[in-house]
Order: structure tokens, then C-alpha cells, then sequence
């Protein structure tokens, strides 16, 4: 009777041993999964943070360049204007599907400071003056550098950065 009550014992030594083995397993690779999910989920976050604000850039350096023409009273050569034109249009759109994308990859104060970059990039009324023109401008590019500012707090905030 030892003799079985001993392999048994042994038995169920075993079978605990496998049991907590199969368990930590699991437990270390459900806690790996979600760490990479969560790295992954803060990386994307991190790219459309780093994109927008790129993007807001470009579109102030273009901005900038159109009210500095437009205060002196000169004209960009037409190949010039053309391109400016292309990655105003560019950056329009990223700027729109970065508020579209809402709350999903962005914090929704900095889908509000986007919308209000959007507004504020509506088509100047016709038959504007050069100093009315140059007035729609500015007011662009205020509605841009709050929206980066709004963006580099929230990201700090939402990527739990210094």
C-alpha cells in the first residue's frame, strides 16, 4: 500500500507541477499579447500625433509664404504657386482625415483644435482686398499654431510623456 500511496503522491506532484507550468505559460503569454498590443496601439498614436503636426507645419510654412507675398504686393511665379497649391490641397486632406479619425487615434480636444483649422481654411470671400486677404491668412495661421500647440500638449498627456 506505500508503494502506491507513494506513486500516487508522485503522480499528483507531477500532475501539479504540469498544471502550474501549463498555467504560467498561458498567464505569461496573455500578459506578453496585450503588452504588444498596447505598444502597438501607443506607436500608432505616437505616428498620427508626429504626422499631423508635420503636416500642420508644412501647411504654416505654405501659409506663411502666401501673406508674405500677398503684405509686400508681389507674385509667386505660376510653377511656384502650383506646387504650393498641390501640397496645400495635400495637406488639406491629411488635416481632415486626422479629424475624421477622431477620437479612435487622437484625443478629442485635438479633433476640436483640427475642426477649427478646417473652419478657419475655408475659401476667403470673393472679391476680397490684398489686406483682407492677408487678414484671412493670419487668421489661418493662428487657428494652425494653436491646433499644434493643442496637439503637442494632448500628445503629451495621451502618449504619457514628461
Amino acid at each position: 500500500m506505500d508503494g502506491l500511496t507513494s506513486s500516487i503522491n508522485t503522480l499528483m506532484s507531477i500532475l501539479l507541477s504540469l498544471a502550474g507550468s501549463v498555467l504560467t505559460a498561458f498567464i505569461a503569454v496573455r500578459l506578453s499579447i496585450n503588452r504588444f498590443r498596447s505598444t502597438r496601439w501607443w506607436e500608432r498614436k505616437t505616428e498620427m500625433y508626429a504626422h499631423t503636426i508635420g503636416q500642420l507645419a508644412r501647411l504654416q510654412f505654405i501659409l506663411r509664404t502666401y501673406a508674405d507675398a500677398a503684405e509686400r504686393d508681389d507674385e509667386l511665379s505660376e510653377d511656384y504657386e502650383k506646387q504650393l497649391g498641390e501640397i496645400h490641397r495635400e495637406t488639406a486632406a491629411t488635416i481632415a482625415q486626422a479629424a475624421a479619425s477622431g477620437p479612435f487615434l487622437i484625443s478629442e480636444e485635438s479633433v476640436a483644435a483640427l475642426d477649427r483649422v478646417s473652419a478657419a481654411m475655408a475659401r476667403p470671400p470673393k472679391g476680397i482686398d490684398r489686406l483682407g486677404y492677408v487678414d484671412y491668412l493670419d487668421g489661418q495661421l493662428i487657428a494652425i499654431r494653436e491646433c499644434i500647440k493643442s496637439l503637442r500638449d494632448s500628445a503629451k498627456v495621451d502618449l504619457r510623456l514628461k
